[in-house]
């Protein structure tokens, strides 16, 4: 997640001395029962990568009170994870809102320990003097094209009958058709080619082309991300084992990158800049399917169609991309991590002197985890004295992980992370256990290596062999 406090602070400075530049929005509510919480709301960087960015924070006092002032040169949707739900908001500038949050109610311990734990989504509820706000008129409308989606899913998605589209799109017209900001309407355009992209059995691939009207603004909202991915997700590989489409591989290994813009607008019916973000899509899903060259794929991404791109979402959307293929990657420098030590002093993972160094995040809250880190104490003589083991444990308050790690004599370097697991975080750590190998320059060998248990000794002695 990327912290933009300097670019807020530049924004004000800026409209002290230009006061057209930046506009506020203010934000008020009264919440009891979320009282002293700190929420963060974040923003996508772009539609492909996304990468988070934080927006604004709301700081709710002890009585509950919330008051915020955010400076907006422009609309942005803006989402906060809490307890169980999703938060979604639309700003825009020039306006007051009051905002309504939902009953408070915290996830499960079962919740807590689920990598894969969805939250709810909800829009927050506000008020504002603008009774036709943005933020309202996109709540209203999804909660409107839900309901109809819901009430007609197996004519649609099952029968495939394009003809019950009508029986969603002219409701939503009814009540929706004299909004005319240009945002909401292109978000209304956006689902309903949703639900289109769900119906057609072909030509899917093509549905973008009818919307390349939409403002630039539209490409960061939720549901033109959505959209991308519902039509492009894993393209390449779909494509490349069909028999037209056998020449990708090699194109993309020779960074045929003209070749491949070519053939994205053809297959898409695109023009340029819609086009090149679907290319940029197109890249970003082949790199992580592992059947396309990675080095190849990341060179491009530094093409001059991309770096030197007049849209500037383009170049944006090129460089957030690159930088997530390449974060941890093989040969990459890795985070350095600063801890305490569980018994006492601090821990810096640039001073251990062996060749390589096995980083192993553990909760040990959770039962496998707890073997895992038990294993650790073979683990140790196997490897021998060409490692380090630091051992980052996850905060608990149910566990005395002092007394766990004295029973059980585990080996290593064990250091508490912080309360919000930063280090977890940094390191993108999903689920625990999670696992890393990196050498005496602090440099990535793997990424994720595998866990104890999982065999990790023979893939070591694999990366010794070589």
């Amino acid at each position: 997640m990327k912290s933009v406090l300097y670019t807020l602070i530049i924004i004000s400075a800026f409209a002290t001395l230009n006061p057209t530049y930046a506009k506020s929005i203010r934000i008020e509510g009264h919440e009891p029962d979320y009282a002293g919480l700190n929420i963060v709301f974040q923003a996508y960087t772009d539609p492909v990568s996304r990468n988070t960015q934080s927006i604004f924070s709301l700081s709710i006092g002890p009585q509950g009170r919330i008051i915020a002032d955010i400076d907006l040169r422009e609309p942005i949707y803006c989402f906060a994870e809490i307890d169980i739900y999703l938060l979604k908001l639309m700003l825009a500038p020039d306006d007051t809102l009051r905002i309504k949050l939902p009953p408070r109610k915290s996830k499960s311990f079962e919740e807590s320990k689920n990598p894969y734990f969805k939250p709810i989504e909800i829009w927050v509820l506000t008020q504002s003097k603008n009774a036709s706000h943005l933020n309202s008129q996109f709540a209203r409308f999804d909660q409107k094209y839900y309901m109809l989606n819901d009430k007609y899913f197996n004519q649609l998605y099952y029968g495939r009958q394009i003809s019950y589209l009508d029986s969603v799109m002219i409701p939503l017209e009814n009540e929706f058709g004299d909004e005319h900001n240009p945002l909401f309407s292109a978000h209304k355009k956006l689902m309903l080619k949703s639900i289109e992209s769900g119906i057609l059995r072909t030509g899917r691939e093509r549905l973008m082309s009818d919307i390349e009207s939409l403002p630039l603004l539209a490409w960061m909202l939720p549901s033109f991300s959505e959209l991308l991915d519902r039509l492009y997700s894993q393209t390449w590989v779909t494509e490349s084992r069909r028999p037209q489409g056998r020449f990708l591989k090699s194109q993309v290994a020779g960074q045929k990158i003209t070749e491949l813009r070519n053939w994205t607008a053809q297959f898409t019916g695109t023009e340029a800049p819609l086009k090149d973000l679907i290319l940029l899509k197109l890249m970003h899903d082949a790199f992580y399917s592992g059947e396309f060259s990675k080095r190849a794929i990341i060179e491009m991404l530094g093409n001059d169609i991309f770096t030197k791109n007049q849209i500037n979402k383009i170049p944006l959307t090129a460089k957030e991309i690159q930088e997530k293929l390449e974060y941890l990657l093989p040969g990459t420098p890795a985070p350095e991590i600063c801890l305490p030590l569980i018994s006492e002093g601090t821990y810096c993972s640039k001073t251990s002197g062996k060749t390589m160094q096995y980083i192993l995040f553990a909760d040990l809250e959770i039962p496998v985890c707890q073997e895992q880190v038990k294993y650790l104490t073979t683990l140790n003589d196997k490897i021998g004295n060409s490692a380090d083991i630091l051992l980052i444990l996850k905060p608990s308050d149910r566990i005395n992980q002092t007394d766990f790690i004295k029973r059980h004599n585990i080996p290593g370097k064990i250091v508490l992370d912080t309360q919000d697991a930063i280090y977890g975080r940094l390191f993108k750590v999903r689920a625990y256990p999670s696992a890393f190998l990196i050498d005496q320059n602090h440099l990535v060998i793997l990424a994720p290596a595998k866990n104890p248990l999982d065999g990790f000794e023979f893939q070591f002695e694999s990366l010794k062999r070589r």
